[in-house]
């Protein structure tokens, strides 16, 4: 086994010599998109990191990835530390359900394509390491991960946010919307009596509502929306000023 570089890198080593290139491209590049994605969740901008590999040797298929800063905005040692934050919550994924600190839901579902195809690739020795943190892989992942990320429970209900895309063809199509209270992208389904109505509201906040799909814990994972309507600007709101004294001669039913 090769020793791993120290705090900054990414670090892939598979211990076998017969793995196929798709297999190894493709793990390194779901470790480097794993960090990314951590980066975004602590906001970090990931379009002023670039990644070059730094090291690559044949014998157990061994690869480093080294974080380069482009930009004024990014600091190596965020970087460092999102890369750490990476190890550590695919480690902890690897123990229980719960959702690991800045794992979005792409975070954890690289996690668990990761784990499958280093785990298909490998001869059960692979090691692979974000930054100073060392990680196993270990099949744990793909359950813990699949539960987290389950949204089976229906409801009828609503979300508000911001309308940013629609597409789809032959009658159904799928509009993002990202949810203002838990900051998130969230598909919405809708019929084609409805599409004008969400082109013509499109990049403007609305409240769509319809069958939701949630997860355990609340997290709405879609909606077929049944309904569609924008909310006015805030300035177009009215104050507390215009509504005050709007019930004083209202009388409760039972005469007070």
């Amino acid at each position: 086994m090769h020793s791993f570089a120290p705090m900054g890198k990414i670090v892939l080593d598979l211990d076998r010599s017969d793995v196929s290139v798709e297999q190894f491209t493709e793990a390194f590049r779901l470790q480097v998109r794993l960090a990314e994605e951590v980066m975004r969740e602590m906001g970090i901008p990931v379009n002023e990191v670039r990644w070059v590999v730094s090291d690559l040797r044949h014998g157990s298929t061994h690869a480093e990835a080294q974080p380069q800063i482009l930009g004024k905005n990014a600091f190596m040692a965020d970087v460092d530390l999102a890369l750490n934050r990476s190890g550590a919550g695919v480690n902890e994924l690897a123990k229980s359900s719960k959702r690991p600190k800045f794992f979005n839901d792409e975070a954890l579902t690289v996690s668990r394509k990761l784990m499958d195809l280093v785990g298909e690739a490998s001869s059960g020795k692979a090691r692979l390491a974000w930054g100073d943190t060392k990680v196993t892989p270990s099949p744990l992942v793909h359950a813990n991960v699949s539960q987290l990320i389950r949204g089976d429970l229906r409801s009828i209900g609503s979300i508000e946010g911001q309308l940013f895309g629609v597409q789809g063809a032959e009658g159904t199509y799928t509009i993002s919307i990202k949810d203002q209270r838990r900051n998130r992208k969230i598909p919405c389904i809708i019929h084609s009596d409805l599409l004008q109505t969400a082109l013509a509201h499109f990049e403007t906040r609305v409240i769509v509502r319809g069958t939701v799909w949630s997860r355990e814990d609340g997290t709405p994972t879609k909606i077929e929306v049944r309904s569609l309507d924008p909310i006015p600007p805030d300035e177009e709101l009215p104050t507390r000023q215009d509504v005050r004294g709007i019930l004083r001669n209202l009388k409760r039913a039972d005469g007070d």
